[in-house]
């Protein structure tokens, strides 16, 4: 059975061909990544993240992909695969693209980050937040 049949069954739900199409596609799967984790070993490393788990989202890419998958845009399912790889990579080793760069949540920063003054005192912007509370 192709990619693109087992992918139209696993969206109606059928688990099993979930299961075909992560075993089908299990050689491509290790070369994406690979090929992404070889780009991230420090960062990798400096997380705790293993190779073990990287290929535990082996299935979590093939499920974002069959949900988003869309057979009449005429691409081929092993082709698409490619951009769920991605995410599921980037969201683990907390990479983040130009868009939620600009998103006001991921332009936050920690009260407890220090800010220094001219005269070399130091303060947090948690120090700086009035809290009613303290009365």
């Amino acid at each position: 059975m192709t990619n693109e049949e087992l992918a139209a069954k696993a969206k109606e739900g059928d688990r099993e061909a979930l299961a075909q199409l992560w075993e089908q596609n299990r050689g491509l799967l290790v070369k994406l990544f690979r090929g992404l984790a070889n780009k991230a070993g420090d960062r990798m490393a400096a997380m705790g993240i293993t190779w073990e788990d990287v290929e535990q989202s082996f299935f979590l890419a093939v499920a974002l992909a069959v949900r988003l998958y869309e057979p009449e845009r005429g691409v081929l399912f092993s082709s698409f695969l490619v951009y769920p790889v991605k995410r599921v990579f980037f969201d683990m080793v907390g990479w983040r693209t130009a868009s939620q760069k600009c998103d006001p949540l991921g332009q936050s920063v920690s009260l407890d980050e220090p800010i220094s003054y001219d005269d070399g005192s130091e303060t947090t912007r948690n120090e700086l937040v009035p809290d009613p509370a303290a009365g």
